[in-house]
């Protein structure tokens, strides 16, 4: 391997480990220090309220009688879905409703699949329900 240029300069200095950063996993302790630990990205969830289109998309896709559209709404805490999943089903038009009533509104996230494709995806958020005062 020729590691001078036509000029006669040097154009690798050393080893391949130590001209490189090491990306990959590093085996030797010496080079440890030089590995940048990979973060996997965090995927933001999309707001389906501020997107008009996401919006439209949602509400026709709640209306659609097609039986293989499922469901899949989680609760969300700090930006992450909270597992298990509060409900798994066919979508139906009182979603918001239900999910206001049953589970006590809040953030949620919203999956719809038909087959294996993902149609929506996104957070929605919904207000507390309100409380039925007995005593005037």
């Amino acid at each position: 391997m020729n590691r001078f240029d036509k000029a006669g300069k040097r154009t690798h200095l050393g080893t391949h480990l130590a001209t490189h950063q090491c990306t990959h996993g590093c085996t030797h302790p010496a080079n440890r220090a030089k590995c940048r630990s990979k973060r996997k990205r965090r995927r933001v969830i999309p707001r389906i309220f501020s997107n008009f289109r996401l919006d439209e998309l949602l509400v026709q896709l709640l209306e659609d009688g097609d039986p293989e559209l499922c469901l899949y709404v989680y609760r969300l805490r700090d930006d992450r879905k909270i597992k298990p999943a509060l409900l798994i089903g066919r979508p139906f038009r009182d979603l918001f409703d239900y999910l206001r009533d049953e589970h006590g509104g809040g953030c949620f996230c919203i999956m719809i699949r038909r087959g294996k494709k993902m149609e929506l995806s996104g957070e929605i958020s919904i207000g507390l329900p309100l409380r039925r005062q007995t005593n005037f």
